[in-house]
């Protein structure tokens, strides 16, 4: 909180301010103070733009508070503007050369970065992708058309490549689409990395469906030891699978429509061409502990990356292993090895 605390004058900077003493838990809030300073996060933000939108009839987008996180700019351009306009890349930190655009896991907003952000040392400017304004819709049929949509934006914001792209959990699918698209339309991707997650599903069989084939094809490729462990904890979900017949069963179950529709595309995507280019491949060792996490399909994936990737990318795949935990990557101590593998490949 600043020092010297500027208090609301205007109406609506009193209205903001009533809701951040309430949802930030705060008694005192100044017409300076960062949002997230005050220990606001990507999901409380989430709810309280949502929340302003409902009861006050504004017309914030989610990611205006990323770029106007004081109640004094947020105040500012409700008073100047009839609407705010969707921003689906927002600058995280200013630079020269070629852009560096980052892709979050689709139920997550570009704070998640901001340890990154404060290790990066090279000068070109960091992007980040909003996949939602938390609407009741998204708009795209699949990935496809959504990455075209991001494409146009990017080129917005740099007309021509190189572009260096960084897609985390299954931001890396958006990524590898995006890099894609750019190669098809003769643009330059310097650098392509996914961290933590595999391209796609398998394609859609005649008897059984993509979910079931992919299970089938992580049991077949594992080694002994990890079959072994498979069968202990994650055959129950195998079974239920292949009981229930339904492609449409998401292990992850979300309230929001539009989020529902983000993880459907990428779950339902199948690229359509090879990535021509490299790919750095960036995951975490296979955790040997607790039973809740071998689980998850995520663990046995692990050992198969990059036989995974090699069906979607022409060009040579160079592995880099994280000593951390999936959702580790962009914290203490992990996000310093992460951006010194990310800093070697870009200019």
């Amino acid at each position: 909180m600043s020092n010297l605390i500027s208090y609301p004058l205007t109406p609506v900077e009193e209205i903001l301010a009533n809701y951040w003493r309430e949802m930030l838990t705060v008694e005192e809030v100044g017409l300076d103070d960062d949002f997230f300073d005050l220990g606001g996060s990507s999901l409380l933000a989430i709810r309280m733009i949502t929340r302003i939108n409902k009861e006050q009839e504004f017309k914030l987008a989610v990611s205006a508070i990323y770029q106007l996180s004081t109640i004094r700019q947020l105040a500012y351009k409700i008073e100047h503007t009839e609407s705010e306009e969707l921003k689906p890349i927002i600058l995280l930190k200013e630079g020269h050369g070629s852009p560096l655009f980052i892709f979050p896991p689709w139920s997550s907003y570009p704070t998640i970065f901001n340890e990154f952000i404060e290790t990066y040392h090279k000068h070109n400017p960091l992007y980040g992708v909003i996949y939602s304004e938390d609407g009741d819709d998204f708009p795209f049929k699949d990935l496809q058309e959504y990455a075209g949509f991001l494409v146009g934006h990017i080129k917005k914001i740099h007309a021509q490549g190189p572009y260096s792209l960084l897609g985390y959990s299954m931001g890396a699918r958006t990524a590898l689409e995006v890099a894609i698209q750019l190669r098809q339309s003769q643009d330059k991707v310097e650098f392509l990395g996914a961290i933590s997650h595999y391209p796609s599903y398998p394609s859609k069989g005649l008897l059984l469906n993509r979910r079931l084939r992919d299970e089938i094809r992580t049991l077949a490729k594992i080694n002994f030891r990890f079959k072994v462990k498979y069968l202990r904890h994650r055959l129950p979900h195998f079974l239920k699978l292949l009981l229930t017949g339904d492609n449409s069963v998401q292990e992850i179950v979300i309230e929001n429509g539009a989020q529902n529709q983000i993880l459907a595309i990428h779950e339902t995507y199948d690229p359509n061409s090879k990535y021509d280019g490299d790919l750095v491949l960036i995951y975490e060792t296979s955790p040997e502990g607790a039973s809740s996490e071998l689980r998850k399909s995520q663990v046995y994936r692990n050992s198969i990356f990059r036989l995974l990737w090699e069906q979607h990318v022409t060009g040579n795949i160079i592995v880099k292993i994280v000593e951390c935990k999936h959702i580790d990557f962009f914290k203490k101590p992990a996000v310093d090895k992460v951006t010194e593998i990310v800093e070697s490949y870009t200019l």
